[in-house]
């Protein structure tokens, strides 16, 4: 019952939804730790060997949920854990046994910190069309062009595309505690074509009629911080993986 729950409110909630409102779908999946996953990353849901069930939903970052597929725009996969134990941070949450990852085909964000992007969702939502002008002035020049380049992707199909966490994320505890990001890719390097007549829908096909021929594989990465340059707090900045990469923490299928 509390799957069907979680499941209903992935699906009913995009009429609440500020940004991702039109979801592909939202699929069963199952998350398997690695055997041989080192101490390091061995810190919090991370335990080697274990598997969870999980809910995953794959969306459109416009607000608009008319939104066409085929339009340049951002791509959304966010995932639900369940049966993970421990503290939360959020009161409302404080008896969850889930826990949540929400990651864009991105590997970087365009807001720098919450004041900015508060300002910048106000304008963005406002009816007023001289409101959206000022968003430029709320990003600045640098978060202007990320904000540009996320929302300009077209893909084939939510399951043989990338995503990032985008912003770092603590993990682990105490001394041993390091920032990291995470990361979502395809098992496979294959990639469908891009439909010649796309439907307006044509993603939401596309996942189905994947899951509907053979389960999908991805694998959920995680990159630590290995250097001091890496900044924490501006979110604009990319770890580039030749300095910093990211190693393979599970399977989800």
């Amino acid at each position: 019952m509390i799957e069907e729950s979680i499941r209903k409110q992935y699906s009913a909630g995009s009429a609440r939804r500020d940004a991702h409102p039109k979801a592909h779908g939202c699929v069963n999946a199952e998350i398997h730790i690695v055997e041989t996953l080192s101490e390091t990353l061995s810190k919090g849901m991370f335990v080697p060997g274990k598997t969870y069930q999980a809910w995953i939903r794959f969306s459109n970052g416009s607000g608009d949920p008319t939104h066409a597929d085929i339009k340049r725009d951002a791509r959304g996969m966010a995932i639900k854990v369940l049966g993970v134990p421990g503290k939360k941070l959020l009161d409302d949450e404080a008896q969850a046994t889930t826990q949540d990852f929400v990651m864009i085909n991105h590997p970087v964000f365009f807001a720098t910190d919450p004041v900015r992007y508060l300002r910048f969702m106000n304008d963005a939502n406002s009816d007023h069309f001289y409101r959206k002008l000022l968003i430029p002035f709320d990003l600045g020049a640098k978060g202007t062009r990320i904000a540009l380049e996320t929302r300009s992707s077209k893909i084939s199909n939510p399951l043989q595309t990338r995503y990032w966490s985008m912003v770092p994320y603590q993990l682990g505890t105490g001394l041993e505690r390091q920032a990291v990001k995470y990361s979502v890719r395809p098992c496979s390097t294959v990639v469908d074509p891009m439909p010649k007549e796309p439907s307006h829908d044509f993603l939401r096909a596309a996942l189905r009629d994947t899951l509907q021929s053979a389960d999908a594989c991805m694998e959920f990465l995680v990159q630590p911080r290995t250097s001091s340059s890496m900044d924490v707090e501006d979110s604009r900045i990319e770890w580039k993986e030749a300095q910093a990469p990211f190693s393979k923490v599970a399977t989800i299928r």
